[in-house]
């Protein structure tokens, strides 16, 4: 009799093993989209007092973009999935520049710090968090030189590039300014600077990406970014979007 309980209770445990491990597969595409106003209460609490304008400084405050794109994340499983419509991004001023903190989803979060020089603006540090389920990605990395991003206004250098470290990467850059075009952000029309980085990626990951930003030169704004990446190493990690600004003025 013992060892028929003891049957039943093994095929039990297997059963509710089984179900668990379905309901965790399946929930690893859930994306939850971010919450503006949550991201607006967090943006109040830790803003410091905003800068004064200056060439290259988008004001302070909550920004949202509307999103196409999708990713692929791979670690022993495949799980690919699409982001929601809407990304929030945060813009906070500091001692020498600002920093941006994207938020794709709560599972996808993509911050970014640069500073401004007479060159233009520099991006020095970068971090990226993915999950999906059991699976987490963290990675810092600082950029070494710094990344001319966005030139100032005027610049005469068309292409620039070359060998950078970023964290654990190793990246041969080659940048470009393209020609200008117009950009339809909520109810205004932006006449948009537009840069495309290709990446070549060895290290800790290996793979390529491209990205594309249209900045306006009055703001100082990233009205629409694209970018294609494909990386691998501990997790391989596909990341392909579009997103557009929704307005050209912040929430604060």
């Amino acid at each position: 009799m013992k060892k028929r309980l003891f049957g039943i209770g093994g095929a039990a445990l297997l059963v509710i093993l089984v179900i668990v491990g379905i309901v965790i597969y399946q929930s690893l595409d859930d994306q939850t989209e971010a919450s503006a106003s949550a991201e607006l209460e967090a943006f109040r609490a830790a803003a410091g007092a905003a800068r004064d304008p200056e060439p290259g400084l988008p004001l302070q405050g909550v920004y949202t973009y509307s999103v196409k794109g999708n990713e692929a994340i791979s670690r022993g499983v495949t799980v690919k999935r699409d982001f929601p419509a809407t990304a929030t991004m945060v813009v906070l001023h500091d001692g020498d520049g600002y920093s941006t903190d994207i938020k794709y989803s709560e599972q996808h979060l993509e911050m970014v710090r640069y500073v401004l020089e007479d060159e233009g603006t520099f991006l020095t540090f970068a971090k990226t968090t993915v999950s999906a389920g059991p699976i987490t990605s963290v990675r810092d990395r600082t950029w070494t030189p710094r990344l001319l991003r966005f030139p100032a206004a005027g610049a005469s250098q068309k292409s620039w590039g070359g060998t950078y470290k970023a964290g654990a990467l190793d990246l041969q850059v080659k940048a470009s300014e393209k020609p200008s075009e117009s950009v339809t952000v909520g109810d205004a029309t932006v006449q948009a600077n537009v840069y495309e980085f290709v990446q070549d990626v060895t290290g800790e990951y290996s793979g390529d990406r491209t990205e594309v930003f249209w900045v306006d030169p009055k703001t100082s704004l990233v009205v629409r970014y694209t970018i294609e990446s494909r990386l691998r190493g501990p997790v391989n990690i596909d990341f392909f979007a579009d997103q557009t600004l929704d307005s050209l003025t912040p929430q604060t």
